[in-house]
């Protein structure tokens, strides 16, 4: 199953859906104070500045992936149909889960 997922998506794919999973997670340890000093940094100041990256990337990933959605044969298009589904949830999750963070802050 793994090595049928690493064929699909690719380790670089793998590598940007892993980064977003566990940047979503640490969304949920987020109070909205950010915290200056000692690991408190990580779910407060060091994932949130991060996360917007990873979001930009993933985006970007979904219109190469839909420009080579719209460029290949029938055998690939499935392949790409499930990579863009995949990301376009996967990028509303990340989108979702740190929002009221950013909302918190931004105040």
């Amino acid at each position: 199953m793994i090595s049928g997922l690493l064929k699909k998506f690719g380790p670089l794919r793998i590598a940007l859906l892993g980064t977003a999973l566990v940047s979503t997670g640490f969304s949920f340890f987020s109070q909205g104070q950010v915290a200056y000093t000692g690991w408190p940094m990580v779910p407060t100041l060091i994932v949130p500045a991060l996360t917007p990256i990873v979001f930009f990337v993933l985006a970007f990933d979904v219109m190469m992936s839909s420009i080579l959605f719209a460029d290949s044969v029938e055998a690939a298009r499935s392949r790409y149909k499930t990579i863009l589904l995949t990301e376009i949830v996967l990028a509303i999750i990340l989108f979702g889960s740190w929002l009221p963070y950013f909302l918190s802050i931004g105040t």
